[in-house]
């Protein structure tokens, strides 16, 4: 068993602790300075990293989002094969920093495709998208989208594109960004989580309370917060409220729709609605398939195929597990 240590001692480094701690033996967590800190995290001993020359472990594990730990690090004579980064938005920061120093005309908001990144991590699609945080953290899922979408426009798919379950919109302005000529149907209360749909959850043992107290953070969005992400905001139409019935008055088509509702009865729904609806060669991509915490969505779709048959679909490995359904 390796001894590693983690470089982090907040939401992030405690979420990659309790993900990989059975398979590694931590030594301790790393911190910048342990001035006026406790001595320990986790019941591990926390490190100043002035002092990380006089452990003895095998790996570093970079578990925050800050691309100075890295360069920290490397500072006091950390061998660069050890240090491993957890998340994306730190491994893309080093990245840039390293091109910045090595290439000094490298300007990341001109070229965000640069080839010493394209190498490794970007397909160069047809669409002019500047990187954000979001898409950083979760690369599979929106390089996802944008290659979806330009096999949409190239095999002539028709139809609108929608997202049910918007939150504050990070995904859906990429959808409005690649379909920029697509209306673009924004399905959401606008308000959180349903508190049916939660019982409903909590109750079949699809999602824990505490997963819901935890996520109160959803209630913190609103149209205007979303559609002053939008390229084409003219493209959006908001449908407002509970799920179908926010549907009542639509007569579409569509060629791509993210279900990113989490709960059974919406997704439930959202497949109902949206599968018949959905044109040939279309894609539904359906969020937290795979998720450990919202297990309603898998067995959404399970009953929605014992219902109905089988479907066409691929999971995909990104953040939170996708589901892609098309219809052939």
């Amino acid at each position: 068993m390796l001894n590693i240590l983690i470089y982090g001692t907040g939401k992030g480094a405690e979420r990659f602790y309790k993900k990989i701690s059975f398979k590694y033996n931590v030594v301790g967590f790393v911190i910048t300075s342990n001035e006026g800190s406790e001595s320990v995290f986790l019941d591990k001993p926390l490190i100043s990293v002035t002092n990380i020359s006089s452990v003895k472990f095998d790996e570093l594990f970079i578990a925050n989002e800050f691309a100075d730990t890295y360069f920290s690090s490397i500072a006091q004579g950390v061998v660069k094969s050890k240090i491993k980064i957890v998340y994306f938005k730190c491994y893309f920061d080093v990245l840039e920093r390293i091109l910045q120093i090595e290439s000094p005309s490298f300007d990341p908001s001109l070229q965000p495709c640069h080839p010493i990144i394209t190498k490794g991590l970007f397909y160069q699609t047809r669409f002019d998208i500047q990187p954000d945080y979001s898409s950083q953290r979760d690369y599979v899922r929106f390089k996802l989208l944008e290659l979806l979408a330009e096999q949409i426009h190239d095999s002539g798919v028709t139809g609108s594109v929608a997202e049910l379950g918007v939150y504050q919109g990070n995904f859906a302005k990429y959808i409005n960004a690649v379909f920029p000529k697509r209306k673009l149907y924004l399905f959401d209360t606008f308000e959180g989580f349903d508190a049916t749909d939660e019982k409903f959850d909590v109750e079949h043992g699809y999602a824990d309370q505490a997963t819901f107290n935890h996520l109160d953070r959803f209630k913190n969005t609103s149209v205007e917060l979303v559609l002053a992400k939008m390229a084409h905001p003219k493209s959006c139409i908001v449908c407002k409220g509970f799920f179908p019935e926010t549907a009542a008055n639509v007569d579409d088509e569509f060629a791509l729709v993210s279900l990113d509702a989490d709960l059974y009865q919406p997704m439930f729904a959202g497949l109902e609605y949206f599968y018949p609806r959905l044109s040939k060669g279309g894609f539904l991509l359906l969020h937290e398939y795979n998720h450990p915490k919202f297990l309603g969505v898998k067995r959404a779709v399970a009953d929605f195929e014992q219902k109905y048959g089988a479907l066409a679909k691929v999971p995909m490995p990104d953040t939170n597990g996708t589901l892609v359904i098309t219809k052939i």
